[in-house]
């Protein structure tokens, strides 16, 4: 009889299908623990099935199937961070306290925790001493209040692997076009010149743009939706997830994390070869020169 377990260090877990299997399989691991001659610590075990619990700091909750950040976790960090919005300051070493619980919990919350707190790690990166203080910056005041107003929506990432996306689309940038396009939606096409601020940027910043408008595109057709977007630009694909220590390019990727936000839409970003990507290419390359 196989038996699922999960150790770390001195602490672990064990899990089974249904609750039947599980009381037997407690039975026989509390029991190979007694022969081996391990000494258990009785008032922090729990031998009796349970469906939501604490391990590692972590809520693991298999009714919804999340792992989930304990409450008095979220307490603390609301409190640090409302004591910092309210001074608009802090020392070095606070904000990175506050960063370090941020990313500690990305088992909890997901890919956002790099997402927003590029802005704190930049700021960290440029101290001069751990315990001097500086105001805040109107970027990196942002970044905390988005924390402090939203951890708990995002308080809760699955456990399973994503489904299957409910809508495909493909995106690619010429040297001054975007062009994209949908199967899932019948087909349905995007393009547009690039505007004036756009062209003379990097190749990864057009990628990202066109990411960006070919989503404004098609917005009637993926709210509410999980939606994977295929680009040939690897590491577009990545920054849309990370951001960018390039203040530039996370601008972009903090643009299409709000639009998905506010749309409710479910974003994943993946790379393919450009030989994949034909279509989309050709669409970016479609320059209306009375717009230009």
């Amino acid at each position: 009889m196989g038996h699922n377990s999960f150790v770390y260090l001195d602490d672990g877990f064990g899990s089974q299908p249904e609750r039947t299997s599980a009381v037997a399989a407690a039975f026989i691991q509390r029991k190979d623990l007694a022969s081996s001659g391990l000494l258990v610590n009785e008032e922090k075990s729990h031998w009796v099935p349970m469906q939501v619990g604490e391990w590692l700091g972590f809520v693991i909750n298999t009714i919804s199937m999340t792992f989930q950040i304990p409450e008095k976790k979220v307490c603390k960090l609301k409190r640090l961070l409302n004591s910092v919005i309210q001074n608009k300051s802090s020392s070095y070493r606070e904000l990175a306290r506050i960063a370090g619980s941020i990313i500690s919990v990305a088992l909890a919350v997901g890919p956002i925790s790099r997402l927003l707190t590029r802005q704190m790690y930049l700021a960290i990166e440029s101290r001069s001493a751990w315990d001097h203080s500086f105001l805040f910056p109107p970027a990196l005041l942002e970044e905390l209040k988005f924390w402090f107003c939203n951890i708990d929506s995002f308080n809760g990432y699955s456990i399973r692997r994503p489904l299957e996306s409910s809508t495909v689309v493909f995106s690619d940038a010429s040297d001054a076009a975007f062009g994209g396009f949908s199967d899932s939606l019948d087909g349905t096409v995007a393009s547009g010149m690039f505007t004036t601020d756009d062209l003379g940027q990097s190749s990864t910043f057009r990628e990202l743009k066109a990411i960006y408008y070919v989503l404004l595109s098609f917005v009637e057709h993926l709210k509410h939706k999980r939606v994977k977007i295929f680009t040939d630009n690897q590491s577009a694909a990545r920054i849309v997830f990370d951001g960018s220590l390039k203040v530039s390019l996370h601008s972009v990727a903090l643009c299409i994390f709000r639009f998905c936000f506010s749309h409710g839409i479910a974003l994943e970003a993946q790379w393919i070869p450009r030989s994949l990507n034909e279509r989309a290419d050709l669409l970016s390359r479609f320059v209306d020169k009375v717009d230009w």
